[in-house]
């Protein structure tokens, strides 16, 4: 087993943090100094109402933290530790944390012990890191707890004891650590430092699954599939191991294919009626509003009147169309669809900011290139995500002239989303990823990372069948900008969530 992902409760809420806030020793007028820069160093990093300016946040963080202030010292060393403001340096990471450690500050604890236990800018000593979590523990944080267990049941730092394990991995489990509940759940599976018991087991990769936890849904789909602690059913192995694997576990991915050969049509629909319940569950508040969509999508604005272009499967079967942008929610008018390419051309009625069409021939082999999108809204969030890579081939399936395959990762829900280059410009619309299932049923394997893009050229050509939005389209630079980051907020600004209503 690995070290249990004890990295993983590294990025800590910067807000939990400021709420245990410990004043910096010293004479009132520092403490007050201290105190000041520190929450000015916030109001930078959290941005209220503004982009954030890391590099300012880490100015007054540093101030705060040579007066000694607990809270500064950690944050200012993850700061180090991420590269947020500063240039990644584990050393002065690792020395700011260590300074925050010195007080009486468990989060500290925890984080200067989890350098200890991983080696990283510090002499790797699992016997020291044991100690400061047994600090943070002390004063009951559960990540503390988990990787305490961790080392015993590694026997890093201390003797192997899976059952000193089994009681550590217990105590975090009963406040709802999704990683211990996991690992006492692999303790309960094997017998070791407890009974063997695989309903125990079920039961705790149940409680972390329910929090979203891959490994979880992961080992919760094999007990379904082999009826380990619950009764067989085909159909819960299916959801839970769909649930891991829309959260990247490739193992996940590839069982799920293997299950979904041995469902009957109405078994596999009910797998995924119920898969797509617990993703709209677990999305809270903010999926709302897409549980009633029938499908959910990419688009980007092409001019600055509304008009925006998406993939037509996204639309095909919906009666009505909304665009959310960053000004709001908009009902969308189809102003024209070609099936064939898989294009729709929508328009809202409102000011907007288009992205520019390439000037012909665009694509290069190799060549960068990006897109922003709404994957998988009810797993992901509906937040914008950026994903980058490069044109791998200048054609699409069975060397499909009107398409080019790309190494930028998408998922479903990047449909629609603008293929842009380096210059700012776009050189095709994403439009598919290659099936796992049926390339698992013709190969035996499963694809990595191939996905599709439909070629500028065959938008050109939409295009030019509406002549009076094309003259509202802007026209492509000759010699466009090199501004990269210029080009990604441009970008942000032109692309839209989009959902179907029956």
């Amino acid at each position: 087993m690995n070290f249990k992902k004890i990295c993983i409760m590294l990025m800590l809420s910067l807000t939990v943090w400021a709420q245990s806030a410990t004043p910096a020793a010293g004479a009132p007028k520092d403490r007050d100094e201290a105190a000041f820069h520190y929450h000015m160093g916030l109001n930078y990093y959290d941005g209220l109402g503004e982009p954030p300016d890391y590099a300012k946040a880490v100015d007054h963080f540093k101030r705060a933290a040579t007066l000694n202030h607990s809270q500064a010292q950690g944050i200012l060393g993850q700061c180090y530790r991420n590269g947020r403001g500063v240039n990644k340096d584990r050393a002065k990471a690792a020395h700011w944390i260590q300074r925050a450690a010195e007080h009486e500050d468990p989060i500290a604890h925890f984080l200067y012990g989890t350098l200890l236990a991983t080696g990283e800018g510090v002499p790797r000593d699992p016997a020291e890191a044991l100690r400061f979590y047994l600090k943070a523990a002390a004063k009951g944080h559960a990540a503390a707890m988990n990787n305490i267990g961790a080392l015993h049941e590694q026997g890093h730092g201390v003797p192997q004891n899976f059952t000193e394990a089994a009681k550590w991995y217990q105590m975090a489990a009963r406040m709802n650590l999704a990683n211990a509940q996991c690992n006492l759940g692999q303790l309960y599976a094997s017998g070791r430092g407890v009974p063997l018991n695989t309903a125990a087991a079920t039961e705790w990769y149940a409680k972390a699954a329910q929090q979203g936890h891959p490994r979880s849904q992961f080992l919760l789909g094999a007990a379904y599939y082999f009826g380990k602690g619950v009764p067989r059913d085909l159909v819960k192995a299916y959801q839970w191991m769909d649930l891991s694997a829309n959260l990247g576990n490739p193992a996940a991915r590839q069982h799920r294919t293997a299950i979904a050969e041995k469902l009957s049509p109405e078994q596999a629909q009910q797998a995924f009626r119920e898969s797509s319940k617990f993703r709209a569950k677990f999305a809270g508040a903010e999926a709302d509003s897409t549980q009633t969509a029938l499908s959910t999508g990419t688009g980007f604005f092409i001019s600055s009147e509304g008009h925006l272009l998406t993939s037509h499967h996204l639309i095909a079967n919906g009666r009505r169309i909304e665009v959310r942008t960053q000004k709001g929610n908009f009902p969308a008018e189809l102003i024209k669809a070609d099936p064939g390419n898989d294009l729709a051309l929508l328009r809202i009625k409102t000011e907007s900011t288009p992205l520019r069409l390439s000037a012909l021939p665009s694509a290069r082999l190799g060549q960068s290139v990006f897109t922003l999108g709404y994957p998988n809204p009810a797993v992901q969030g509906i937040k914008l995500k950026f994903t980058e890579g490069r044109i791998s081939s200048l054609t699409g399936v069975k060397d499909d002239p009107r398409m080019m395959q790309i190494s930028v990762p998408v998922q479903p829900g990047n449909s629609g989303g603008a293929l842009v280059n380096e210059s700012g410009q776009v050189v095709g619309m994403i439009t598919v990823r290659l099936d796992d299932l049926e390339t698992f049923k013709l190969t035996g394997s499963l694809p990595q990372n191939v996905n599709y893009a439909l070629k500028s050229s065959q938008i050109h050509a939409f295009l030019a069948t509406l002549p009076l939005v094309k003259t509202r389209l802007p026209a492509p630079q000759l010699t466009p900008s090199a501004n990269y980051e210029a080009h990604i907020e441009t970008a942000q600004a032109a692309t839209a969530f989009v959902l179907v209503h029956e």
